[in-house]
């Protein structure tokens, strides 16, 4: 995309480096772009930085080898890692030096930094929505710089559990406009109408409320691909379950698992969520045993 898409009308925006994946991709497609003359500093990158939890830390320490310069010391995994908090900063600057003079590094809570308004986006990769409030905090300082018809929205998260991606996507629906899916679980969008700061502002404050997001999830339901609907669905009860209204989960939860359109390998993308998450959640908030 940086390659071939990408004409300088606006910044990259890399939210979410983690190791420098998607930085090194961005970079490596501004590098081959002979339209921009000018690519320094072009793409920023946002993250903290820090890995906290077993899943992050495994992942590093099994992907990841030592760096040692001594003469004579083997290159190992890299094993040795605290439990608690791990600061690889080291690593993504490692992974993305090849284009280090494209790329300027915003460390820290994503939350408290901001964005100058003066600087549009073209290209808006946001891999580290991982919680409402960051996503709030991405529609509030970035969807106003996006350029209609130009600008290419990516949801990293988009096929996950995390109803909010879904929620503000389907709020903003006349604003963008769907491109393709990708693996990994992203959905991309092109921008195709301006986003005020007001609009903005206004839908972080009521996107996810109980009745405006089960209006919101029932429209998204009507109209998205069969390939998708169970998962949308699934994570339509997931949402319907955080409002607390269990009884309305119930029944969708009846309907989901009754569906004989479904295929078995359909439904082997989100069987596991309903049986260990759902079904359990839904058991345990009205003192039942569900029953299909």
């Amino acid at each position: 995309m940086a390659k071939s898409y990408y004409t300088g009308a606006g910044k990259i925006v890399d939210a979410g480096a983690f190791l420098g994946g998607s930085a090194y991709c961005f970079g490596y497609g501004l590098s081959e772009n002979d339209n921009i003359e000018d690519k320094n500093k072009r793409i920023e990158s946002y993250d903290m930085f820090k890995s906290k939890g077993k899943y992050y830390l495994d992942f590093i320490r099994v992907n990841f080898l030592t760096r040692q310069q001594q003469p004579g010391v083997a290159i190992q995994y890299i094993h040795d890692l605290p439990e608690e908090e791990y600061d690889f900063e080291e690593l993504y600057r490692f992974q993305t030096a090849r284009y280090e003079d494209y790329i300027n590094i915003n460390k820290g809570d994503f939350t408290k930094m901001s964005w100058d308004k003066s600087n549009p986006i073209e290209i808006l990769f946001i891999d580290l929505a991982k919680a409402k409030k960051v996503n709030d905090h991405c529609v509030t300082e970035f969807f106003e710089c996006l350029i209609p018809g130009k600008s290419v929205l990516i949801q990293q998260d988009y096929y996950s559990m995390l109803t909010y991606l879904h929620l503000i996507m389907e709020y903003f629906d006349d604003h963008f406009e769907f491109v393709a899916d990708a693996g990994g679980g992203s959905r991309s969008f092109i921008c195709t109408k301006a986003i005020s700061a007001s609009q903005a502002e206004t839908a972080v404050a009521e996107y996810t409320d109980p009745v405006k997001g089960s209006k919101l999830y029932e429209t998204l339901l009507g109209k998205v691909e069969p390939r998708w609907f169970p998962h949308m669905n699934t994570a339509y009860i997931h949402f319907l379950q955080e409002s607390d209204d269990f009884d309305k989960a119930g029944a969708e939860l009846k309907k989901l698992l009754s569906d004989k359109n479904i295929d078995s390998k359909q439904k082997a993308n989100w069987t596991n969520v309903v049986n260990k998450q759902l079904i359990p959640r839904w058991e345990k908030a009205t003192g039942k045993t569900f029953s299909a």
